[in-house]
């Protein structure tokens, strides 16, 4: 995971960095660290970084973290942003930003490991190996492995139900097992 913090006090940009490690190390994650004191300074990286997350403290001079957190929305919209922040009141505005989390000053640890859970999680699925699907009425769609919730023989063709839709296409089981016995799939009937 690519991860940046900003925060003006350095003495907290090393207090989320320290958690996030803890974290990181033990649930055996690789996470790199771009460090930021203004949000001028994100913005500069962040244009040709691509961060996965970003720690933002709100409250910073010259340009506060809400205001970075909107021009870094110009430019990206998947990014996790995460604020950080003595004052709870903040949180509504941070949401108009797509905020995924809030950590309030002084930073606990549990805190930051909870968080770190959900984060990692939408990490994962959103880094998820697709899967390729060569539709029966013609043209091919890629679909993340991990949001195929099964798959059915239907005669010559497979029905592939994913968490958004239903797609068909010609295949074979054995064939299907074959590509996906590796994610955590299992054959458990000749047409399922």
């Amino acid at each position: 995971m690519r991860i940046a913090i900003c925060d003006d006090e350095m003495e907290y940009i090393e207090i989320v960095k320290e958690q996030i490690r803890i974290y990181t190390d033990a649930n055996h994650i690789g996470a790199s660290f771009d460090l930021f004191q203004s949000g001028h300074s994100l913005l500069a990286s962040n244009a040709s970084k691509g961060y996965d997350v970003i720690f933002l403290d709100v409250y910073m001079p010259d340009m506060d973290g809400l205001e970075t957190a909107a021009r870094i929305r110009e430019a990206d919209s998947h990014v996790q942003i995460v604020f950080v922040t003595y004052a709870s009141e903040t949180m509504p505005r941070g949401f108009e930003v797509m905020a995924s989390g809030f950590i309030i000053k002084p930073i606990g640890t549990d805190e930051v490991q909870c968080l770190m859970d959900r984060l990692v999680s939408h990490y994962q699925r959103h880094q998820a190996p697709l899967y390729e699907i060569r539709l029966r009425k013609g043209g091919v769609i890629n679909v993340r492995i991990f949001d195929i919730i099964c798959l059915e023989k239907n005669e010559h063709y497979i029905n592939a139900v994913t968490t958004d839709e239903k797609y068909e296409f010609r295949g074979s089981a054995e064939t299907v097992n074959a590509e996906l016995s590796s994610y955590g799939f299992v054959q458990i009937h000749r047409s399922y």
